[in-house]
């Protein structure tokens, strides 16, 4: 049987997963940054937004459902099926009681909701950057990984402050919330403008902490951190940095019509990432059917997000937005949970073969 059908049991070795040119399109940024030179020309097309837009809502059925399936594919695959039935019902819990009680608690999920993302998507950026520092070479040592850590969460910190302010720098962000569609706002924290001038000295100290790593890394091993770890902070600066940040004037760095194509193509690279790892992941402990894994994530992922919205509304006495985003809103929570109950462990186990993707 051919090798696009059946994978065996392998582990791969070398600096590189997949290969140098689909690991750094695929996996550490690149491809972002290849779409974000077309955004910039597409921000000036009229209707280029809502094609793009709709371009991204039907790819994440084949890219970012799947991405939250793996999660589930994976505690399977270890023995912890108990796990995923308490986290699910927990979350289901939670599902309910924030239906109940709607007016007090539906934003705080959505905000925790967002907040948790930008975390979550750092964690993964810096763990995929630990991944890279073991294949290549010397790993690094506990404090240079703190030190990384650092940088790679302040950034995401730094967004999770900045959004929260009262500047509204973010794209969406309109009189203290974000407005996710026509009728359906997000409000936020509401802090005060001077916030926003300290999250300032988090964005140095996080770049001071990268460069410190940098160094203790070239002046112990002799050799620069490999280059898919240097894409890989340019990509949290992109996603994370960039969008939050304000000029003089008041107005957001990142004009609104490239923030709006942007809204979309960072979950999806985030997704593609995840799903690049995690297959090579099962490949490493099991002979792979990769195209018959890959359409069960698939269809797994389409029933997750769709089965529940012709009943939610009237389960939960919420409007149909409302209970859709919610319903993402969990997933994603629950996603997060059982992700870094995965990775951790992992990491734990062998730090060489996977890294700390969390």
């Amino acid at each position: 049987m051919s090798a696009g059908l059946l994978w065996p049991q392998t582990r791969t070795t070398g600096p590189w997963i997949w290969g140098r040119g689909v690991d750094l399109f695929w996996i550490a940024g690149g491809g972002f940054f290849a779409f974000l030179f077309i955004a910039v020309s597409l921000s000036q097309v009229s209707g280029a937004a809502a094609l793009v837009t709709t371009t991204f809502l039907h790819l994440s059925i084949l890219c970012n459902y799947p991405h939250y399936t793996a999660t589930y594919q994976l505690l399977l695959l270890e023995g912890k099926g108990r796990q995923l039935l308490v986290t699910s019902l927990a979350m289901v819990g939670l599902l309910v009681i924030t239906a109940f009680y709607q007016e007090a608690l539906w934003g705080l999920v959505m905000r925790l909701y967002l907040s948790l993302s930008v975390h979550h998507y750092a964690s993964q950026n810096f763990g995929i950057a630990v991944l890279y520092g073991h294949r290549r070479g010397p790993p690094l040592t506990p404090d240079e990984k703190r030190s990384m850590q650092r940088s790679f969460l302040g950034l995401a910190l730094f967004m999770i402050l900045s959004v929260n302010t009262s500047l509204g720098y973010i794209s969406g962000n309109a009189g203290g919330a974000i407005e996710l569609i026509q009728g359906v706002q997000i409000p936020l924290a509401g802090f005060p403008a001077w916030v926003y001038q300290a999250t300032l000295i988090i964005l140095a100290i996080s770049f001071g902490a990268f460069v410190q790593t940098a160094y203790r890394y070239r002046t112990r091993t002799g050799s620069h951190l490999p280059l898919a770890v240097f894409c890989l902070f340019a990509t949290n600066l992109a996603w994370f940095v960039i969008p939050s940040l304000g000029l003089p004037s008041g107005a957001s760095l990142v004009p609104p019509e490239i923030s709006i194509l942007m809204l979309g193509a960072i979950p999806f690279f985030h997704c593609a990432q995840y799903l690049f790892v995690t297959f090579d992941r099962n490949r490493q402990t099991h002979p792979t059917r990769p195209i018959w894994l890959y359409v069960g994530l698939v269809v797994t992922g389409f029933i997750l997000f769709h089965a529940p919205l012709p009943v939610l509304p009237t389960l939960l006495s919420l409007d149909s937005l409302k209970s859709s985003f919610l319903l993402i809103a969990i997933i994603n929570l629950h996603h997060f949970w059982i992700d870094g109950l995965i990775w951790r462990k992992r990491s734990a186990k062998r730090p060489v073969a996977t890294g700390e993707l969390a």
